[in-house]
């Protein structure tokens, strides 16, 4: 038996013309809210923060077709959420106003390669769709009463036609970032940079074009977290180990609109940017100061200028990898 509640959409005109900026349509995003033919109770399962990866304790509820992810929040995620989304709104727009017009209208450093205007519309931010307040009611009974909860809609990274086997926290940082014995031994452990490192992992692409397509839209991505004073997020990773006795069942084809890439016939890779709604405040600061400068150590708390050159700077050297620059890793092994 489920609880009743009333649900309060939050700032839901912006939201509505951020759907429409990703091309989903209203009914098609309401559908996975409304209960299926012959059912009584909601279909949306509940994943706990181990099963769905990234730093958060939140819970996720899952939508059947593994689309849509809908997270808990807590109140300073509301309220940072709530202060970029204008920002937000428009960097989204930006994006899929280049990709309509044809138009490279970014200010980056010309260090940086432009993207073909096919690929202007896609970003690796995590795809904020909505947001609800579930208020439940309360039967009067205190022992049973149920805490109200802010939960965020957003499009699932993982969302991809095959079974994630590991997954992979990656923020650029190498001080402590190992998975510890504890994780370990969770039933989805999620491993960190050093252990990305020392299993020598990659992200690879067919070709240079497409690697560099993919390195300027983290460059784009998180150069606007930088600017609204973001840090501490992480590019989550999802590897999928491919089964070699069954290597013509693989197909190209993605069904869900997600990034992938695929190296040789070892593992497929799914990936985007999680857990970007902490900001860079004064107890941020006394952090870096404390353990990073005083100390000494290349610990995840940093500025967030300092933040995103390290993030990049890993992306280009441990993470993105296009088939030729593999091969040429290899014969210098």
């Amino acid at each position: 038996h489920q609880p009743k509640f009333q649900c309060r959409k939050i700032c839901d005109e912006e939201f509505a013309k951020i759907r429409t900026q990703f091309g989903i349509t209203e009914r098609q995003y309401y559908s996975v809210f409304g209960l299926q033919a012959n059912r009584t109770e909601s279909n949306l399962y509940v994943v706990g923060s181990g099963d769905a990866g990234g730093k958060s304790k939140s819970f996720f509820f899952l939508s059947p077709d593994q689309r849509y992810i809908f997270k808990s929040c807590t109140e300073k995620d509301v309220k940072i959420l709530c202060r970029i989304l204008p920002q937000y709104k428009d960097y989204i727009g930006l994006t899929c106003s280049r990709s309509d017009k044809g138009e490279d209208t970014s200010t980056e450093s010309t260090n940086h390669p432009s993207l073909p205007e096919s690929d202007q519309a896609f970003t690796l931010l995590p795809r904020y769709l909505g947001l609800y307040s579930l208020q439940f009611e309360n039967d009067g009974d205190p022992a049973k009463v149920i805490p109200s909860v802010v939960v965020v809609a957003m499009t699932n990274f993982f969302a991809g036609a095959n079974t994630i086997h590991r997954k992979f926290d990656l923020k650029g940082s190498t001080y402590g970032r190992y998975a510890s014995e504890r994780e370990r031994q969770k039933k989805t452990p999620v491993y960190k940079d050093l252990d990305w490192i020392g299993e020598g992992r990659e992200l690879r692409f067919s070709n240079e074009g497409e690697m560099k397509k993919m390195r300027m839209q983290l460059y784009r991505d998180t150069l606007f977290l930088r600017r609204c004073n973001l840090i501490d997020y992480s590019l989550l990773v999802g590897v999928h180990e491919m089964d070699q006795a069954r290597l013509e069942n693989y197909q190209n084809y993605e069904p869900m609109d997600v990034f992938n890439s695929r190296s040789g016939n070892d593992t497929i890779s799914y990936f985007g940017i999680v857990d970007i709604l902490t900001p860079y405040g004064l107890r941020k600061g006394g952090e870096t100061l404390l353990l990073g400068k005083l100390i000494c150590r290349d610990i995840s708390c940093q500025t967030p200028g300092a933040y995103q050159k390290r993030f990049m700077d890993f992306c280009d050297y441990a993470v993105l990898s296009c088939s030729q620059d593999g091969k040429n890793r290899e014969e210098g092994n």
